[in-house]
C-alpha cells in the first residue's frame, strides 16, 4: 500500500522514537478551521520562576486535562539582572471552550503555580472576560 506524505512522516517519527527510546504520541486533531469556528475565549497564560525541570510539562498537562487547546507556547530562559540566577518565562496562548469556566482555569493554574513554585497569571484577550 502506498503511503501519503503525512502517514510516512508519522511512521518515520515513531521509528525514530523507538530507536532513541523516546515516547511518541500521535493523534488526530481538529483542523485550524474547525478550531476557529468553535466558540472559545482566547487567553494568555504566563508563568515565571527560577528555571527548573518540569515547568512546561506541568502547565501544559494541566491545560490539556481541562480540554483547553494550546494555540501557541513560547519559552524564554534568561539571567536575573542583579544576581544572574537562571530564570524561565512561559507564555501560552490558549483557546478556552465556552463550557470551561474561566474560574476553573485560574484555579487550576494557581494549583500548578503552588506545586511548581511559579508566578502564574491568566488573562483573557476579550474585553468582557
Amino acid at each position: 500500500k502506498q503511503l501519503d506524505g503525512c502517514t510516512k512522516d508519522i511512521l518515520d517519527t515513531l521509528d525514530l522514537g523507538a530507536k532513541i527510546g523516546a515516547g511518541v504520541l500521535v493523534r488526530r486533531t481538529k483542523s485550524p478551521e474547525e478550531h476557529r469556528r468553535a466558540a472559545v475565549i482566547p487567553c494568555v497564560v504566563t508563568a515565571e520562576a527560577l528555571d527548573h525541570e518540569g515547568i512546561v510539562r506541568g502547565v501544559a498537562l494541566a491545560i490539556s486535562k481541562l480540554g483547553i487547546n494550546i494555540v501557541s507556547l513560547e519559552t524564554t530562559a534568561y539571567n536575573a539582572p542583579v544576581t544572574g540566577s537562571p530564570l524561565f518565562r512561559l507564555e501560552a496562548r490558549v483557546d478556552v471552550p465556552q463550557g470551561v469556566p474561566m474560574s476553573q482555569l485560574r484555579k487550576t493554574m494557581d494549583e500548578v503555580g503552588q506545586r511548581e513554585n511559579l508566578d502564574i497569571d491568566v488573562k483573557t484577550l476579550v474585553a468582557n472576560g
